[in-house]
């Protein structure tokens, strides 16, 4: 079937991918006779095809017969969820040459595990020649320990932490850092300790607290960042980066006016769970952060895919050329995006990926 549908096929309508990793060699060779059309709102079926893998088989509206599109590599015993014609249309055009991306809530699921498919579909695009950059609210230290042997490989690499407090180019290099005033953390000390709400600060790599606790150190065993150490004051440990206020989501909601009222001009609030406040210095983002290494690196933003699930994301996915929500994202970060994937849980990442390096290899 590959073989007859590589000599007679001159239309590919495509409303389905399988996962990666796969190799692109084959890939091209077997797209190289195509024409990619506008993708139709059509139903695909999987098959399995000789030599492994998922095969997705699709028909055009006008024609009868099969067009098949067969990527190497994937275990799953269930097919994987093809990509929406929305997705497709969106990249379907667009030349990536950078990808920046959110860790928790977008490559991450909701265990905070990286899922093996996702990890493959990064290291796939990095072996294309995309530039992959991570952007977190995570410490670099967390960020990378929570994407495990991933992780590893990207420590030579740029990236932006810390919500863009803490931003290196490649080698690993700090390129750039912004930190908290004393005086704005010992407000917030003082009003953490009125309303009875853990604080945590972020100093590079190192997290330190008053006193530890089931939601402190749930910053470890859950999210992967460095335990937090204890100290006596908070304003007195030298240099912070951002404070981190944890509570129940309802008391954080209300408490939220008030910061911004009582520490105006002092700090920047953002938000990237229900169950945690950050405080950032003045003017400072994730997306601040971004630009800052993107200007460093050259990186066109007219070729850069955004993609993340949260509020602080909002300030990164606006400078990028394609913008990305999770599934799971919150309502804003989806009205202000471009398209929409698949959420955490279902490889929304990996799927994005996939269909963006599928794509690139038919207009080749």
């Amino acid at each position: 079937l590959t073989m007859a549908m590589t000599m007679t096929m001159r239309r590919l309508v495509l409303v389905g991918l399988a996962a990666a990793p796969f190799r692109m060699a084959e890939v091209s060779s077997l797209l190289s006779p195509c024409r990619l059309l506008r993708p139709q709102l059509i139903p695909a079926s999987w098959e399995h095809p000789p030599g492994g893998g998922w095969a997705v088989l699709r028909r055009s509206s006008s024609s009868s017969s099969g067009r098949l599109l067969v990527l190497r590599g994937v275990s799953a015993t269930a097919p994987p969820s093809p990509p929406s014609s929305a997705l497709v249309a969106a990249l379907e055009t667009f030349s990536v040459a950078t990808v920046v991306s959110d860790i928790d809530g977008t490559l991450l699921n909701s265990t905070s595990e990286l899922a093996p498919r996702t990890a493959a579909a990064i290291r796939a695009l990095r072996s294309s020649g995309v530039l992959f950059i991570p952007a977190t609210g995570k410490c670099r230290a967390g960020a990378l320990a929570a994407l495990g042997d991933l992780g590893d490989e990207l420590r030579q690499g740029p990236g932006v932490y810390t919500n863009g407090l803490q931003v290196f180019g490649p080698g690993g290099d700090l390129l750039w850092e912004g930190c908290l005033e004393r005086s704005t953390i010992a407000r917030v000390e003082r009003i953490a300790e009125e309303e009875q709400l853990a604080v945590v600060a972020y100093s590079g790599d190192e997290l330190l607290c008053r006193e530890r606790g089931p939601r402190t150190d749930q910053l470890h065993t859950l999210y992967k960042e460095p335990l937090p150490q204890e100290v006596a004051s908070l304003a007195d440990a030298g240099s912070v980066n951002k404070l981190l206020l944890l509570g129940e989501p309802a008391v954080l909601t209300s408490l939220r006016p008030q910061l911004e009222s009582s520490l105006v001009d002092e700090c920047a609030i953002t938000q990237a769970m229900p169950h945690m406040l950050e405080i950032l210095p003045p003017h400072s983002s994730k997306g601040a952060g971004f630009l800052r290494l993107a200007e460093a690196l050259a990186v066109d933003l007219g070729a850069t895919i955004g993609v993340g699930d949260a509020e602080n994301d909002l300030s990164m996915l606006e400078h990028v050329g394609l913008s990305v929500a999770m599934g799971n994202a919150i309502t804003q970060v989806q009205a202000a995006a471009n398209v929409t994937t698949l959420t955490n849980d279902d490889a929304g990442a990996a799927l994005l990926f996939e269909t963006a390096l599928a794509l690139s290899v038919t207009r080749r």
